[in-house]
This record gives C-alpha cells, structure tokens and sequence, in this order.
C-alpha cells in the first residue's frame, strides 16, 4: 500500500497484517521508536534524500534509514556497469599464477598434514 499519511497508515496496520513499514522522512517528522514501541512485529523503516540529516526520531539498533535514488536514471546504469564487468570476463589479480587441477595422488595420505612438529 503507498499512502497519504500516517492517520492512514495506522488504519491499515490495526487490520491487516504488515510486514514492513516505510516512511517518507522529508515529508514528515516521525517518531520511529514509539511506531516500533505501537507495533512490535512490524519492521519501521524510513527513506530520505539526505538519511543523516534526519529529524525523526530513529533508533540506530532497530531502524534503518535508507536513501532516496532515483531508480528510473540508475538501474540502467547500474546494468549497464554490471553488462561492462560480465563482458570482461574474470579479473586476477598480478602476480597470482592459475591454480593446477587436482592430481589422483593430492587425496591419497593426509597423513603428513596432521603430523606435529
């Protein structure tokens, strides 16, 4: 559900059961902590444009406050980027050399690795 506020909102959640909660930051100043305190299953989470200049009240061990994107612009850019990398093909690192494929006798005596010292 997207709604208006939070009046409506809080309609919802006494009569369905929800999941998650998110919150329009920038719009409002919310109290994130008594939402989790009205509803304990639910997990309160809040968006902004700018998630450290936040006003609402949040609680860093429960909430997380995520940041506005502009997903429409960056999502085919973000596959753009990934299509540039799988095209590339796997990268090494210099100077790390191929590892050989194991040999029939790598498996047969273990023996001299748990030997001490």
């Amino acid at each position: 559900f997207e709604l208006e506020n939070l009046q409506e909102a809080t309609e919802i959640l006494a009569k369905l059961h929800i999941d998650i909660l998110m919150l329009d930051l920038d719009l409002q100043v919310f109290d994130l902590v008594e939402i989790s305190k009205r509803w304990p299953t639910v997990t309160v989470m809040g968006i902004a444009a700018h998630p450290h200049a936040t006003r609402s009240n949040i609680s860093p061990l429960i909430h997380k406050v995520f940041e506005k994107r502009d997903f429409a612009g960056s999502f085919p850019l973000e596959l753009k980027n990934l299509r540039k990398s799988a095209d590339m093909g796997p990268r090494r690192l210099a100077g790390s050399r191929q590892q050989q494929p194991a040999a029939p006798k790598d498996f047969v005596d273990f023996q001299s690795l748990t030997r001490s010292n």
